[in-house]
């Protein structure tokens, strides 16, 4: 009986330097493999990345890690968009003689509703345009009129927009389908019966 010697590469996973099994799945993912220093007067330090082998363990790890990354510079960034977009609303709330009371109580509101930065955005867009048609007298003279205004359509176009896509009113929008393509169990059960039945009367 003749002898023959298969040679196998395995590969090796960059996380937990394991080999990884022929047959299992091999997951390929860019990752920071080393930190590059230079050296001289402007020495500084530079992240290297690199695709790497990883077993489907390592992968899901580093799926994890990277969504956990993720989700904290979102936080971080509302946070940074929350303050500034805050000072601003309470600053223009002050400039047309709002109590402090009522300014800040108002900016909480839109942070609540979640439409605090349409409105910084929608405001400015506004008072530059009023700026550049009345002049800034004008505009500081119709700033009460602008801040009320943005906030109200601002605040109607959120309510429509979420009363439009509202979970009942996309689901009554899609009709019922039957199912097709699909047989009960109980007829397929029958109908196998009585084939059987036939076969073995014939």
């Amino acid at each position: 009986m003749e002898q023959r010697i298969v040679m196998v590469n395995l590969v090796q996973c960059w996380q937990c330097k394991q080999y990884i099994p022929p047959g299992d799945e091999i997951r390929v993912r860019t990752m920071r493999t080393a930190v590059e220093v230079s050296s001289g007067l402007n020495s500084e330090q530079r992240d290297r990345y690199e695709p790497v082998s990883l077993c489907l363990r390592c992968d899901q790890a580093a799926a994890q890690a990277d969504e956990k990354e993720q989700e904290q510079n979102a936080r971080y960034g509302r946070m940074l968009g929350w303050a500034l977009g805050g000072i601003y609303m309470v600053s223009v709330c002050r400039a047309i003689s709002l109590p402090w009371l009522v300014a800040i109580g108002g900016t909480i509101a839109l942070v609540r509703v979640g439409i605090l930065g349409r409105c910084c955005l929608a405001l400015i867009l506004a008072e530059n345009v009023t700026a550049a048609l009345l002049g800034v007298r004008g505009m500081r003279a119709q700033e009460p009129l602008l801040v009320y205004s943005t906030i109200a359509v601002m605040g109607m176009a959120a309510w429509g927009w979420r009363l439009v896509h509202r979970p009942w009113r996309r689901q009554k929008n899609i009709p019922d389908r039957p199912d097709q393509g699909r047989v009960p169990r109980a007829n397929v059960t029958t109908d196998a019966t009585t084939e059987l039945t036939k076969g073995g009367l014939s």
